[in-house]
């Protein structure tokens, strides 16, 4: 069975104008996010990651190539119609309080009577909101504001979810029930495209990522995929290993050695039987273990890697 493809970029290219010439956003970026899944964009700061989200959900229109929801072209209005989107930063305008709040967007957003009421508790319920719903909006913390924002982006239950930094400054619990949240939505189908710089968080939820730098898609697949290729074995030392047996180390072995905390770590790629070699070697200098386990990358380690790779070919 094809899996639906709920996002489809197609060499899209952004350019902001000006009386000094142009700034190059975006460089023909491509890429697909299936429908069900949660997709993770990545990169640093001026990547062009939110010029990318406020393309897809129509803020901005691009300056070549094209992007889809699900089939509909984003310069369609009817593209929208499977959007919820929670900005960045929730400014709210008003003194009304929460549930007011998340009343009057379902009104607006063609809501009425027992379908309006409906539609608010759902997304209430959803996003946990119950316990600070008579409170004025201007008065909640940056938690609860992300936690409110996440319910007035879900009030018309859309297929797709674009999120830009959902838990930016948000304390631990509160990033932990936005997290939970998404998992659950995921779960019920809908898809989420989440913008973020805590890349423990993307790691923690997302099935596929894609790295921007630039403008530009560097790499892009599964969590796991991109994660375990740097799959290996890390040994950590109790003492810190002298110079010269450090020395014999990198005349004998290629492994990664570095001290860490007063600690020596040695790393490899892979197991094999060179790391009987290295821990009959150090047994023979007697040197003390601390462990000897499997390690793989993190997502911020594949990010940097990626970017200063890229950075040292130009």
């Amino acid at each position: 069975m094809v899996a639906e493809i709920a996002v489809e970029v197609d060499r899209l290219t952004k350019i902001y104008r000006s009386l000094r010439g142009g700034v190059l956003a975006l460089d023909e970026v491509s890429f697909s996010v299936e429908s069900g899944t949660i997709f993770g964009l990545i990169g640093p700061n001026g990547a062009g990651k939110t010029t990318l989200v406020k393309l897809l959900v129509g803020l901005l229109h691009p300056t070549a190539g094209k992007a889809y929801i699900f089939g509909v072209d984003t310069r369609d209005w009817r593209a929208r119609a499977y959007i919820g989107y929670l900005p960045e930063e929730i400014k709210p305008f008003t003194n009304m309080s929460a549930s007011v709040f998340l009343h009057y967007l379902g009104f607006l957003g063609g809501f009425r009577g027992k379908a309006l009421k409906r539609a608010v508790r759902e997304a209430i319920e959803m996003s946990g909101c119950d316990d600070f719903v008579k409170k004025n909006v201007k008065t909640l913390s940056r938690g609860m504001a992300q936690r409110l924002g996440l319910a007035a982006a879900f009030l018309k239950k859309p297929k797709l979810l674009f999120l830009d930094e959902p838990t930016s400054g948000v304390d631990p619990i509160a990033r932990k029930r936005i997290r939970e949240m998404l998992l659950v939505l995921r779960n019920d189908g809908t898809t989420i495209f989440l913008n973020s710089h805590l890349l423990s968080e993307v790691e923690a939820v997302c099935d596929r990522i894609s790295i921007l730098n630039k403008g530009t898609i560097l790499r892009e697949g599964g969590i796991k995929e991109l994660t375990e290729a740097g799959r290996g074995w890390r040994l950590s030392t109790v003492e810190p290993l002298s110079d010269e047996v450090l020395e014999q180390l990198r005349n004998k072995f290629s492994f990664t050695i570095e001290r860490v905390n007063e600690r020596t770590l040695i790393t490899g790629p892979t197991y094999n039987e060179n790391c009987n070699l290295i821990v009959d070697f150090l047994r023979e200098k007697g040197v003390l273990l601390l462990e000897f386990r499997p390690h793989s990358v993190t997502l911020e380690e594949v990010l940097i890697e990626t970017v200063e790779e890229e950075e040292t070919k130009k």
